[in-house]
C-alpha cells in the first residue's frame, strides 16, 4: 500500500478552471501513496469532465445571454452538473460554487435536493454557500480527516 504521505491539492494553473472542483472533492488529508496516486489521477478527471460540462453550459447560456455577465438575466445562474455517472453535483456558472457531495440521480429526492441546490444559489445572487459546499480557498489544516486505508 505503499506509506503515509497528505494527499496534494490541485496545481496552481488550474485554479481558475477545474482546480476548485477538485479541492472541494478530495480536499488534503493523510492516505497511503496508492490513495494519494489514485486521487490525484481519478479525482483529476473527475473534476475536469464536471469543469467540462459547466463550461459546455456556460458557453450555452452565453449564446442566448450574450457574454456581459451584467446583462445576464441571473448573475449566478445555478446549474446540475451529471457528467459522473449516477451522481449529480449542484454548480454555478458564474462562480466556483460547487456542491462537493453529490446527489445520486437514481432517487428522485436526491436529484430535486440538487436542483433546490443550485436555484438557491441563483435567487441568492451568490450568496447562498449550504452547508455542503467548501470554501475551496482554505489553506490544509491540521484537523483533516485521516484516511485509514
Amino acid at each position: 500500500m505503499g506509506d503515509w504521505k497528505i494527499s496534494s491539492p490541485a496545481p496552481r494553473y488550474a485554479v481558475d478552471t477545474w482546480g476548485p472542483y477538485f479541492d472541494a472533492m478530495s480536499p488534503p488529508r493523510r492516505a497511503r501513496a496508492w490513495i494519494c496516486w489514485k486521487i490525484s489521477s481519478t479525482g483529476v478527471n473527475i473534476a475536469r469532465r464536471l469543469w467540462d460540462q459547466r463550461e459546455y453550459l456556460r458557453r450555452t447560456y452565453e449564446s442566448v445571454h450574450g457574454t456581459d455577465l451584467a446583462a445576464w438575466p441571473s448573475q449566478h445562474p445555478g446549474v446540475v452538473l451529471d457528467a459522473v455517472l449516477w451522481v449529480a453535483h449542484a454548480a454555478c456558472l458564474r462562480c466556483h460554487r460547487f456542491d462537493d457531495t453529490g446527489h445520486s440521480m437514481t432517487r428522485l429526492d436526491e436529484l430535486a435536493e440538487a436542483v433546490d441546490l443550485a436555484r438557491s444559489h441563483e435567487v441568492s445572487d451568490g450568496t447562498f454557500r449550504d452547508r455542503a459546499t467548501r470554501v475551496v480557498t482554505d489553506a490544509f489544516e491540521s484537523d483533516t480527516p485521516q484516511d485509514d486505508s
